[in-house]
């Protein structure tokens, strides 16, 4: 299962890779390389039996925590740094659409859809406030990257999974009392 993932993931990075150049080729050996070593890491005990949808949600959640980590946690600093690699390197486009194929994954049962979206969305609401409020972020341009980011998952788990209320991002990047 973690290798048809892996390979899910990389694979077509790989080929739009050839296209565009070392430097692609380059960002996405580093992330096939992180991406296999996060999938060994991840629910050892699951290795040696079929897949089910309840290890893929664990599996897919496990990534997805990994990629959008948080920069002040400790664990999550390099996992951060590879998200921040990918976005310069290959992204918000490319960045957004590793995300997406790890939500399609998950698409049955709808029930862990809805709960990993909305925990995706709290890691980029969690990231834009630690971002904006980061005294070392001197202009607002620093953050264009995460704006990219946002925009474009918005506008990317719209079309792929219905309507998202914009009722709810402006609920969350409202700033909490």
């Amino acid at each position: 299962m973690k290798g048809a993932i892996q390979s899910y993931l990389v694979d077509g990075l790989q080929a739009y890779g050839q296209v565009k150049g070392d430097s692609f080729n380059s960002t996405t050996h580093r992330f096939g390389s992180w991406i296999d070593h996060q999938l060994g890491s991840l629910h050892v005990e699951l290795e040696n039996q079929p897949p089910t949808d309840r290890s893929l949600v664990q599996t897919c959640g496990g990534l997805l925590n990994s990629v959008l980590a948080h920069p002040s946690d400790p664990k999550g600093l390099r996992n951060h740094a590879q998200f921040l690699n990918l976005v310069t390197n290959l992204g918000a486009t490319f960045t957004i659409g590793l995300i997406l194929k790890l939500l399609m994954i998950c698409r049955v049962p709808k029930a862990n859809l809805l709960a990993i979206r909305a925990a995706v969305a709290d890691r980029f609401v969690r990231l834009f406030i630690h971002y904006e409020s980061n005294p070392a972020v001197e202009k607002v341009s620093n953050v264009a990257w995460l704006v990219d980011c946002l925009d474009t998952y918005m506008v990317a788990s719209t079309i792929n999974f219905g309507s998202n209320p914009a009722s709810m991002w402006n609920q969350m990047l409202r700033p909490q009392r």
